[in-house]
């Protein structure tokens, strides 16, 4: 064994988790522990073995340096299937069998099954032979309502696991074994996309008497909340990102800058600058309903009345386009016109200023969307009609202003929202149209998307209370795609301001960093740059989210770096 090999020899921890299951909860548990042990300690998947090597024997040599395996199940990880539609786990050469079943053959290796939100845990008759012995090790529930305390809690587990009792530094993983870019996700959510109800496990486990999760006895009494110390990294991140230094974000970030003042007290609209060129290419068109009527709000008042229940039929009406040929530049857009600045431009809908109550109140949601909070638009904006569909990504690649080609994972492509992209790739494809067009496109402030989705409702939903029936693509909201995949953008009616598609569908990126409280955030509706900036607001929920998860207030993180079939993004433009 090497000198390296030997500092490695027990202490680092695995997540072993299903893609289709929960690969974004995977990713924001794997970035959490990452804040209290070494970032080396800490790795997911052995996804990345170089061709030719051998599975079992790289996944073996993986383990050789864990101390403890965190098996996160949601509620889709038992039931997952193939192509040919057989369970996954019935298959012998499953990856997750194999890393549970390996890590359950080791003695020396703490396994945890980590149950996240509803999700029950499985029989020994759920389970072929060699993952059976799962079932005797406690669980530990993770919920996303209490994200923060539960993470605060596993650590102290895990503290308590031979070799995971210090933060140690540790090397990079060997070569067939190092883990992927936590692509994936971003692994931002999954089936721990909402608060549910409490997991029984959880009276379980505070009922118990002294052993650890993990363990094949009983579980111990609930810790206290760790800790919540600043990450280094992020710290760095954020001084590169407010210095505008090149691969951090910042460089687009930092052309958010000041055009021009509104009056003696408030002042700004953000421009984004951009770095590619290119020329226009041909997506398909797009169908324009009717113009939607004027809306100026200074305190939204009462819910939207609710949408139709399904799809309105769109009528294709003409969109204004810059008036080229004449040399005029055409007159600004009014509130509620739906315009393109070019062609193959997505389409925008300008957005009335106003004011709003940011987040939610006590009686729902969590402490993240606390406190409420005024927040004023001194002028009307332009959003994304749609989120970005695949059709104007591949443009942008076909023009050379996007480098990556994200997988549609067998969706199509066309009019359905572009998934498989980060943060960092919607920041590319801003700067892209930006230069294309002469225009300060960008993404959404956190604020303008929430003010942007509720278009002047109060409710959990801007419809209403409840989450209704073929309203939106979230999991149990009734429409064919829930809980299966994306729907073609423009499936459902849209909201008050002629937006589509605001809740589910796929998170969208938003450009603010991310704070666990609206404690000292911006009352002004700009992007908030403070804060962890090494994670990106995402909003909206996705096509597998639970109904609470799907709530206008509902809001999460990612990765800059991570891609995920869950994730995609929406367009904002100054004007």
């Amino acid at each position: 064994m090497t000198t390296d090999s030997a500092s490695m020899q027990g202490s680092r921890i695995f997540i072993s988790y299903r893609r289709e299951d929960s690969e974004l909860a995977a990713s924001r548990l794997a970035e959490d522990l990452r804040r209290h042990f070494a970032p080396a300690q800490v790795f997911q998947d052995f996804a990345s073995i170089d061709p030719g090597a051998d599975f079992v024997d790289a996944v073996q040599r993986g383990l050789d340096t864990c101390a403890a395996v965190l098996v996160v199940i949601g509620s889709k990880w038992l039931n997952v299937v193939d192509k040919k539609e057989r369970r996954r786990l019935d298959v012998p050469g499953d990856w997750v069998r194999h890393e549970v079943a390996e890590s359950l053959r080791r003695p020396a290796v703490r396994v945890f099954p980590v149950l996240l939100d509803h999700a029950e845990m499985p029989g020994v008759e759920d389970l072929p032979e060699d993952l059976q012995a799962l079932t005797r090790r406690q669980a530990f529930p993770l919920t996303v309502r209490h994200w923060g305390k539960d993470v605060a809690e596993l650590v102290e587990h895990l503290r308590r696991v031979p070799g995971l009792d210090r933060r140690c530094e540790v090397g990079p993983l060997p070569v067939e074994t190092r883990a992927p870019e936590p692509g994936a996700p971003a692994a931002a959510v999954s089936g721990a996309a909402g608060p549910r109800s409490p997991v029984v496990v959880r009276e379980r486990v505070a009922a118990a008497a002294s052993s650890l999760p993990g363990s094949v006895a009983q579980g111990e009494q609930r810790a206290e909340d760790g800790p919540q110390e600043e990450e280094r990294r992020d710290e760095s991140r954020q001084r590169a990102i407010d210095a505008g230094e090149p691969g951090t974000g910042g460089a687009v970030a930092a052309r958010w800058k000041p055009i021009a003042a509104i009056s003696a007290a408030v002042a700004i609209a953000l421009v984004v600058f951009a770095r590619y060129a290119g020329q226009e290419s041909h997506p398909g068109p797009v169908p324009v309903p009717a113009k939607p009527p004027e809306v100026t709000l200074v305190e939204p008042q009462g819910p939207v009345p609710a949408a139709a229940s399904a799809p309105a039929t769109e009528q294709p009406a003409e969109i204004r386009t810059p008036a080229v040929a004449s040399g005029v530049p055409p007159p600004p857009p009014t509130v509620g016109e739906a315009f393109r600045d070019c062609d193959q431009c997505p389409e925008m809908v300008v957005v009335p200023g106003g004011s709003f109550m940011m987040g939610s109140p006590e009686t729902e949601g969590s402490a993240e969307e606390r406190p409420q909070h005024r927040v004023t638009f001194e002028r009307p904006f332009a959003v994304g009609k749609y989120e970005l569909t695949f059709d104007e990504w591949d443009a942008c690649v076909a023009d050379r202003g996007c480098n990556h080609k994200p997988d549609d994972r067998g969706w199509e492509r066309g009019r359905q929202p572009v998934i498989d992209v980060s943060w960092d790739d919607a920041q590319a494809y801003v700067a892209w149209l930006a230069k294309k067009t002469g225009k300060p496109y960008r993404l959404l402030s956190e604020a303008e998307w929430e003010y942007a989705a509720r278009a002047g409702s109060t409710t959990a939903y801007p419809w209403g209370k409840e989450p209704g029936r073929n309203r939106a693509n979230f999991d149990g909201s009734g429409s064919q795609w829930s809980g299966k995949q994306t729907a073609p953008v423009g499936s459902f009616a849209p909201n008050a301001f002629g937006l589509y598609d605001m809740i589910g569908n796929v998170w969208e990126s938003t450009q603010d960093c991310w704070n666990g409280s609206y404690a000292g955030a911006p009352m002004d509706g700009l992007p908030w740059l403070k804060g962890h900036c090494g994670r990106r607001v995402a909003r909206g929920g996705f096509w597998d989210s639970t109904p609470g998860g799907a709530r206008a207030a509902f809001r999460f993180w990612v990765e800059p770096g991570s891609r995920s079939s869950l994730l995609g993004f929406r367009l904002a433009r100054t004007l």
